[in-house]
């Protein structure tokens, strides 16, 4: 199914979004927590923990199809949290 935006609202599920850069993104939205997992194209653009579950703390920007989006991750490294900035969203589907 052929979605337009995630946010707080969207229900619970298993959704897949593409970013310009090439990257896919599986996010797990359950009634407990909410769950990132990053695989690049190219593996010399990798993040910290890539394709490790993380957790998302809260959608700064909604994860919209044309936008970038900005979401508050668990802290990756020293810290409180961590903010994931994505290239334009290019298409979001359930997974």
């Amino acid at each position: 199914m052929k979605i337009n935006k995630i946010d707080c609202y969207t229900p619970s599920g298993k959704y897949i979004f593409y970013t310009l850069s090439g990257s896919l993104y599986i996010l797990n939205i359950t009634d407990k927590k909410i769950t990132l997992r990053r695989k690049p194209k190219n593996e010399d653009f990798s993040l910290r923990r890539d394709t490790l579950e993380i957790e998302v703390l809260d959608f700064i920007k909604p994860i919209e199809v044309g936008k970038r989006a900005a979401l508050l991750l668990e802290p990756l490294g020293k810290g409180k949290s961590t903010i994931r900035f994505t290239t334009r969203v290019l298409k979001i589907e359930e997974f």
